[in-house]
């Protein structure tokens, strides 16, 4: 509803202009009306665009949040870890990994 184009909205949502084209398409069919239609100014939302919005967005953000992963606190973190390298990388890397490892891994 922010963009007023196609093709700024797209490039938000990170598709094309006819794959927003298409998207919009079936959002028209779903809901049986326009959503929006062009003016010279740009795409206007329909009163029923305007009425769904809100509760649109709290879905959306309400879906956000359910989907986001806890945030990982290696302080309490119960998880164990294998790492599995080559001969070079466990004389070359290893040793000076597990140094900072043990001096900052939870007790």
């Amino acid at each position: 509803m922010q963009e007023r184009t196609l093709t700024r909205a797209g490039q938000r949502l990170g598709l094309s202009q006819p794959a927003t084209s298409h998207a919009l398409s079936r959002l028209r069919q779903m809901l049986r009306d326009d959503l929006f239609v062009r003016t010279p100014e740009g795409m206007r939302p329909t009163s029923r665009a305007e009425q769904i919005i809100e509760p649109v967005r709290d879905a959306l953000r309400a879906l956000t949040m359910t989907l986001e992963p806890d945030a990982f606190d290696p302080a309490s973190a119960t998880r164990e870890f294998t790492v599995t390298v080559n001969n070079h990388a466990a004389r070359a890397i290893v040793p000076y990994s597990f140094a900072k490892w043990e001096t900052s891994r939870p007790m």
